[in-house]
């Protein structure tokens, strides 16, 4: 089996709408993956989409697809207010994921959503996204765009319990702040927790993923942080090496959280989305993540507080939860290898 080699053919989900055209490919198998396939409304999706998410076949293509089929890591991204009722993808979830050899979802909480809309039990399991152990796969040499992330870095406890002032990233999401049950004001809210961290000595910066994340930077104002760094048209490299510049990461975006914790970075979620709830319950670091819309500034400056005293308790529960994510990719691995024995 280590004689297999695979050479890939990249096609956007937008792209692919029939079993035709995945059968033109003369590929031996097809991997459907993404952290937002489960999303309704996605900016740049085919506006005549009827299956109700980001993969535009019909539920009835699915048997006629003749290469075997995997869904890799892919996320269940319904925002809390959207206007989409979830069991509009009954139809074609269901078989999607009755026709593949095996559907891989990238945390518990999506796991429970999906079964509960397809009433499907089997063919759904745990294959967590591939940033959230980025360290691990550096170090088994899997990655080599990560070789300049150097081996001690990557190795090495990264402990605090002896660090007084640490290096803070914040980010927060501002795109579809209805559908996150947010509003500017919750923004401000975060003042006199980031007034805290200062007078506590930490450095605190800003970084926006995207460059609709500066509208909370400019409600918030500049002078509450050190400084603003923008990493919306970063390369993977670069922004590896800015995230790896930081002791913690108060993240209010899904990546914004797994990046750090796949550089064993300890976070603090800045929830107001239920990816970022799963995510941190996968984690078994609940208690981490911060409901910004339901606690008023007095709240999250005291609960910030606490949680940053006990934020080296974070380091085992990253390390196993690495530990059981390349545990599940290698059976992935398996699975699709055991296709050609």
């Amino acid at each position: 089996m280590k004689d297999i080699r695979i050479q890939w053919e990249t096609k956007s989900q937008w792209e692919v709408s029939t079993a035709e055209e995945i059968n033109n490919l003369k590929v031996d198998f097809v991997l459907f993956g993404g952290g937002g396939l489960f999303l309704p409304d996605q900016e740049g999706a085919r506006r005549n989409n009827n299956t109700g998410w980001q993969i535009d076949i019909p539920e009835y293509e699915y048997k006629n697809i003749r290469p075997f089929y995997f869904g890799t890591a892919i996320g269940f991204n319904w925002f809390r207010n959207c206007k989409y009722k979830k069991e509009i993808i009954k139809k074609s979830a269901k078989n999607f994921i009755e026709h593949s050899e095996g559907i891989g979802i990238r945390n518990y909480g999506s796991i429970v959503n999906i079964k509960k809309i397809t009433q499907l039990d089997n063919g759904i399991y745990w294959l967590p996204c591939p940033t959230t152990f980025l360290c691990k796969l550096s170090l088994l040499g899997i990655d080599n765009e990560l070789e300049s992330l150097e081996k001690d870095y990557l190795s090495k406890n990264r402990n605090y319990s002896l660090k007084k002032k640490l290096n803070i990233a914040i980010n927060l999401s501002c795109d579809r702040l209805e559908q996150r049950n947010l509003k500017k004001s919750d923004f401000i809210k975060l003042r006199p927790m980031i007034e805290d961290l200062i007078n506590d000595g930490h450095k605190i910066k800003y970084l926006a993923h995207k460059n609709i994340d500066l509208i909370a930077y400019e409600i918030i104002g500049s002078k509450y942080f050190k400084e603003l760094i923008n990493i919306a048209s970063f390369s993977k490299k670069e922004i590896i090496q800015e995230y790896s510049k930081f002791d913690c990461v108060l993240g209010g975006r899904g990546h914004s959280l797994m990046i750090p914790i796949g550089l064993s970075i300890p976070v603090i979620s800045l929830t107001s989305h239920d990816k970022q709830k799963f995510f941190m319950q996968d984690l078994k670091l609940n208690e981490f993540s911060l409901e910004i819309a339901d606690l008023s500034g007095e709240e999250i400056k005291k609960n910030t507080a606490i949680l940053i005293k006990e934020i080296n308790s974070q380091y085992k529960f990253i390390n196993d939860y690495q530990n059981l994510a390349l545990d599940a990719w290698r059976k992935y691995v398996e699975k699709i290898y055991s296709k050609f024995k």
